[in-house]
């Protein structure tokens, strides 16, 4: 009887032994799955924080690309625009120094040329008449020799024939000078409206390319951007797959 006591306390002593220990047990390893917990979630945390400035990187990344972008098309074009307009603005001086150089001429073949001439010619005649008249002996001679008079009236007639042939000579010259004018001021016309054209169709071609150019780098970043949403979406799932003990 005093052995079964023995072995009953002995065997309580076990069983109480055992459980303290069991306990223990389970109480370690209560504290190892919370910290295990604790570091699942602090590692999520973590990939959900990079993710996050991944995801911010990317967008800022892309927006100072679509920045720099449009800057540089900008740019691109002011200075294509300023070359153009400069060349149409050379051009323009170039045509209006030729305007007005015609316009100096056109001018001066107005004035009254032939008239003076003419003047300048019966002046020549009167004197030659005065001159003649007022000397007998120079008349007599004149008169007896029929060589000299003829000669005389030759170059009478000479000389009208050459006033007329410069008269004519300077209304062809005025005909043509206002023919010169006239087709000049269609020509500087015809040039001003080819300049406008031109840079009108450079400004839209310019438009064109820039805009193709444009679509391109934001086709680029779009498929990019589709990118990095789609990876950060799996990722995310995958965190919270892993969360919910779910893989």
């Amino acid at each position: 009887m005093e052995s079964f006591s023995k072995f009953a306390s002995r065997f309580e002593k076990n069983l109480n032994l055992n459980r303290s220990i069991q306990g223990r047990d389970n109480s370690d390893r209560l504290r190892a799955e919370r910290e295990y917990e604790r570091r699942r979630l602090e590692k999520n945390q973590v990939n959900i924080e990079q993710i996050k400035e991944v995801v911010t990187d990317s967008n800022s990344d892309q927006l100072d690309a679509i920045q720099d972008l449009f800057y540089d098309e900008r740019v691109d074009r002011e200075a294509s625009g300023k070359e153009l307009l400069r060349a149409v603005d050379n051009n323009q001086k170039l045509l209006n120094k030729n305007f007005r150089l015609l316009s100096d001429m056109k001018d001066g073949l107005d004035s009254d040329d032939g008239l003076d001439l003419r003047e300048l010619s019966e002046a020549n005649k009167e004197e030659i008449l005065k001159a003649v008249f007022s000397n007998g002996d120079l008349l007599k001679q004149v008169l007896d020799n029929t060589d000299l008079l003829k000669t005389l009236k030759e170059e009478l007639i000479d000389k009208k024939v050459e006033e007329e042939k410069e008269k004519e000579d300077n209304a062809f010259d005025k005909a043509s000078a206002e023919k010169a004018f006239i087709d000049l001021e269609d020509h500087v016309h015809k040039e001003n409206v080819k300049c406008y054209r031109n840079v009108q169709a450079a400004m839209e071609e310019m438009d064109e390319k820039s805009f193709g150019r444009l679509k391109k780098g934001m086709d680029t970043l779009k498929g990019l951007l589709i990118a990095a949403v789609v990876l950060g979406a799996a990722n995310l799932i995958f965190i919270i797959c892993q969360y919910l003990h779910l893989i």
